[in-house]
């Protein structure tokens, strides 16, 4: 099994509706910043040639890939990927721990989150998580 890194698809997408205060003041991203985005239909074409035939890795990937198949449906794609969900792995290989939130989860393991409200530095991180449980079912600890 290889992971690669290096290359990160990464796009606002024009909402439906506007983002509330609380997603603004979470995320960073604003109503301003997406007026010209593309729909979800253009983004997940583009997403959909990205991804190809690579297996998904994701934290709670069951919800990550049913957002994703609901996005090609409206794209008139069908996509049903291979995923490993990085929550499930961590549940089997660490039960000790208290709760599995994905910012507790990485200072436990010990993968440095830079930005939490940022998805390309929590892609990384879950890229991340994902390498050192690898190590760790190899090790046969």
């Amino acid at each position: 099994m290889s992971l690669t890194w290096g290359t990160v698809h990464n796009t606002l997408i024009h909402p439906i509706k506007d983002i509330q205060k609380s997603i603004e003041e979470y995320t960073g991203i604003t109503n301003n910043m997406v007026k010209n985005a593309p729909n979800i239909e253009e983004v997940f074409n583009e997403f959909y040639d990205f991804v190809g035939n690579n297996m998904l890795v994701a934290y709670n990937a069951n919800f990550v890939v049913g957002f994703l198949k609901v996005a090609s449906s409206k794209a008139n794609l069908e996509f049903c990927p291979t995923y490993i969900d990085i929550y499930s792995l961590c549940k089997y290989l660490y039960p000790e721990f208290q709760t599995y939130k994905f910012a507790s989860v990485c200072e436990k393991i010990g993968v440095d989150v830079q930005n939490s409200s940022n998805l390309v530095d929590n892609a990384t991180a879950c890229g991340m998580l994902f390498e050192k449980m690898i190590k760790r079912i190899n090790s046969g600890e």
